[in-house]
């Protein structure tokens, strides 16, 4: 692997070729978008010092990053609370939905996040990517540092608190992967 030999083309492809799944995870733990951006590039700063002493096999590099991307948020919750931040109303111009289906999608994403902050940030984390990353169980318990029993009670937590607060997306058929 020409990254973890420092080649800088190929860690900018490696970078690329993950850096939406990093943001994606990092948005859905934290709920919001402003320090994501700082907190991705971090977490790809880690990556890359510890990029030659990873050994492909023991894991699948994206669980290695999720790892990685997980410990840093731990390590910034010990250090400063803030867990929650709403998200900002996209405002593209040009062809979109109209007024009131841009009403009822901010009222829904509302509930959303109502409902998400009210999850542990571990649960956040272990739903963000066993649903929206789709990891095995096994691979969130490396990537969270915990065990596979653990990582299944946080789902049960979480979408019980989830069913609770929204059970019409339940209904609709958001009731998660098993």
């Amino acid at each position: 692997m020409q990254a973890k030999a420092g080649d800088r083309t190929a860690q900018e492809r490696f970078i690329r070729c993950y850096e939406r799944r990093v943001h994606a995870f990092l948005g859905r733990s934290l709920l919001g978008r402003e320090p994501v951006d700082d907190l991705a590039q971090e977490v790809f700063l880690r990556v890359l010092r510890a990029l030659p002493r990873f050994e492909p096999g023991a894991a699948r590099v994206s669980t290695w990053i999720f790892a990685i991307a997980v410990r840093l948020l731990a390590d910034r919750s010990r250090r400063r609370r803030f867990w929650f931040a709403p998200f900002e109303e996209a405002s593209s111009p040009g062809a979109g939905p109209s007024p009131e289906q841009g009403a009822i999608d901010r009222q829904t994403l509302s509930a959303v996040e109502l409902a998400l902050s009210e999850l542990s940030p571990e649960q956040r984390m272990a739903l963000a990517l066993f649903e929206l990353h789709e990891l095995s169980h096994a691979e969130v318990a490396e990537a969270m540092g915990t065990s596979v029993a653990t990582v299944k009670t946080r789902l049960f937590r979480a979408r019980r608190t989830l069913r609770k607060r929204m059970p019409e997306a339940f209904l609709a058929g958001l009731g998660g992967r098993r």
